[in-house]
């Protein structure tokens, strides 16, 4: 299912006797370093450089008391957290673009993110459509509203997502003689409103069932919202 994590797998198999124990480092290394980059965000967003800040200090709290979360990512020796830390850092690169502005380093790092996206999970197929579409905005008002223009600079992010789908694809084809990975042929009916309803049952109890879910972003929303309107008041 997750190519990319596969090969870093097998990488660690090659060179040591304890892959298991490569796996748990690297995970915990991509989580470390993908939460100091949320918590200088959201240090920067609030314009706060004390070491230690009240919005910091409740985001990792925060992710502290999601169900599972850390163990998830770190434990499990899974692609979780390979998964979340793209999710993440994608987001925060978007963020970034509405915060500092556009430049070269930011279009780089997208596209190299996005790529890694698609390697991970056959659930990027979608996640990079959202990101791509919500980048594709973003240029078409710095290109003053220009689709010629927007498109122009928007052709190396759509050109790398596709291109690395139809890359993945072919090889899948020749490996496997399948396009796409085994737990879709497993789970995924051929029923599509069947596909949906179950969809749907799946977010409701996964809401349902994660309260403390609703009540982090709440809570980190309600924190958003009141600086902002300070902000507004000063």
């Amino acid at each position: 299912t997750s190519l990319l994590w596969t090969l870093i797998g097998s990488l660690f198999y090659k060179f040591s006797a304890y892959p298991e124990i490569c796996l748990l480092v690297f995970n915990f290394l991509i989580i470390t370093f993908t939460i100091w980059k949320l918590v200088c965000y959201t240090d920067e967003y609030f314009n706060d450089n004390r070491l230690i800040t009240p919005y910091s200090f409740l985001l990792l709290g925060l992710l502290e008391v999601i169900p599972g979360y850390l163990h998830c990512t770190i434990l499990s020796l899974m692609e979780t957290g390979l998964w979340s830390s793209l999710l993440i850092l994608l987001a925060l690169n978007i963020f970034n673009w509405e915060t500092k502005g556009s430049t070269q380093k930011n279009l780089y790092v997208f596209i190299l993110l996005i790529i890694l996206l698609v390697l991970t999970r056959p659930e990027s197929y979608l996640w990079g459509m959202i990101f791509i579409l919500i980048r594709m905005t973003q240029l078409y008002r710095a290109k003053d509203k220009n689709l010629i223009a927007t498109i122009k600079a928007g052709l190396p992010i759509i050109g790398s997502f596709f291109g690395t789908i139809i890359l993945l694809t072919a090889w899948r084809l020749k490996y496997f003689g399948y396009p796409f990975p085994n737990t879709y042929y497993a789970k995924v009916s051929a029923n599509f409103m069947q596909n949906l309803i179950d969809g749907f049952i799946y977010d409701l109890v996964y809401f349902l069932g994660y309260n403390m879910l609703l009540i982090v972003v709440l809570l980190f929303g309600t924190m958003v919202g009141i600086h902002m309107l300070w902000k507004k008041k000063d």
